[in-house]
């Protein structure tokens, strides 16, 4: 839809910012009365304040009112602004980490200091995560700041490695890295979408089954995190590597992450951004490969995008076979491990124990995954697929959720 010609329905439009901004103000009801803290308890980072909040949800209604009325290029300087805005909430923290962007685009945008600039930009990191690992009082901003962005420079500096004559335009990079809701709720590794056509997914439009869409979510949202909440209530989710809880913890964490992505999609289709969902239900999965592309579908899609697909690649005269299997290896244990060490356990006090542990967790996932896309590959010589009889599928998801239930122990 061209954008400069649309006509939005501003009655609809203003029925949805009173609707907004009613739910808003029961947030900020439910903070001040019953002392309810606006953090993700997943993340542990900076609490944010009531002013702050304050600022945030006000920011959220205006925005979204404000780009259902835009059209064209105001779109994407709205994305950008509504999010500063929302960064600034966290006050001093919040405009060092837009310095910290606009800084990150003015490196990868210089073209004439050539590939120097994505080594500049690599050193930039690595000292800030240096830096938060040796002070306390920069630990907690610094790992806030890398589970907004860490993950979506990381895929927009290797967008630009492979387009690096192409200029970036700071209003595109801002608009991709700005959304609101990504910075109200920190995504983490649940939403990284890919910088390249990014901008075309900016399609402001309020209409009924958007707003059934939203509705729908938004339930599921609380039916997800329901049952999560009901879940640690009861005292089924194991904290320790018990055979007796482990199939229990994995189901936990399938509804955490399927409570935050059912809030955060609603939020981001108010800003007129269609994004896909970072799970496909997972407990359907029979077969590992399957587990792996449905559940945490946008880490998957980054994985392939920076590790697997350059591999193979680059393995593409050897054996078929050997080339999956260390590309597997490359992807899961070097590639995911270090994306984890960066973006989180660097920030943590126990830092060595989490990455031995996550070496571990990574070797049997890869080691499982390059198994069963050896045995796809096999099948697919053959020009067919694999077998999908009753007993196999039983014996496969027993086996999948089994072998998954133990790497989510590790």
């Amino acid at each position: 839809m061209d954008l400069a010609r649309r006509v939005p329905d501003r009655r609809l439009v203003a029925w949805t910012g009173i609707a907004l901004a009613l739910v808003c103000g029961a947030v900020v009801l439910a903070h001040v009365t019953w002392a309810i803290p606006i953090r993700r308890p997943d993340l542990g980072v900076i609490e944010l304040g009531t002013a702050g909040l304050v600022v945030q949800l006000a920011a959220l209604v205006a925005g979204v009112m404000a780009l259902h009325l835009a059209r064209g290029p105001a779109v994407r300087w709205l994305i950008a602004a509504e999010g500063a805005v929302c960064l600034f909430a966290y006050g001093a923290p919040g405009l060092a980490f837009a310095l910290g962007l606009v800084a990150w685009w003015a490196v990868i945008d210089a073209r004439r200091l050539g590939r120097a600039r994505f080594a500049l930009a690599a050193v930039l990191f690595v000292a800030l995560d240096a830096c938060a690992w040796r002070s306390d009082r920069l630990a907690s901003p610094a790992k806030l700041f890398s589970m907004m962005f860490a993950m979506r420079l990381f895929v927009f500096t290797y967008d630009r490695w492979q387009n690096e004559h192409e200029p970036t335009p700071l209003g595109d990079f801002l608009a991709f890295m700005l959304p609101a809701p990504l910075v109200i709720v920190p995504p983490y590794l649940s939403i990284i979408p890919l910088f390249d056509g990014f901008g075309a997914k900016l399609r402001p439009e309020l209409t009924p089954a958007r707003l059934r869409a939203i509705g729908k979510h938004l339930a599921l949202a609380i039916l997800f995190g329901g049952m999560r909440v009901a879940m640690d209530r009861l005292g089924l989710r194991g904290e320790h590597a018990q055979p007796a809880t482990m199939h229990w913890r994995l189901l936990a964490n399938i509804l955490g992450l399927a409570a935050i992505a059912h809030l955060l999609i609603p939020m981001l289709l108010l800003h007129g951004i269609e994004e896909r969902l970072p799970l496909d239900r997972p407990l359907l999965a029979t077969r590992f490969v399957e587990l792996w592309q449905r559940f945490s579908v946008h880490l998957k899609d980054a994985q392939v995008f920076l590790f697997y697909t350059p591999a193979l690649l680059r393995l593409r005269r050897a054996n078929r076979y050997l080339a999956i299997v260390l590309a597997t290896f490359w992807t899961i244990l070097v590639g995911n491990t270090l994306v984890h060490a960066a973006v989180h356990y660097c920030f943590l006090p126990d830092t060595a124990r989490l990455i031995g542990w996550s070496v571990v967790a990574n070797a049997v996932m890869a080691a499982a995954l390059a198994a069963d896309l050896c045995y796809e590959e096999r099948w697919s010589r053959r020009g067919r697929r694999p077998p999908r009889t009753v007993p196999r599928l039983v014996i496969g998801w027993l086996l999948t959720m089994t072998l998954a239930s133990v790497i989510a122990m590790l």
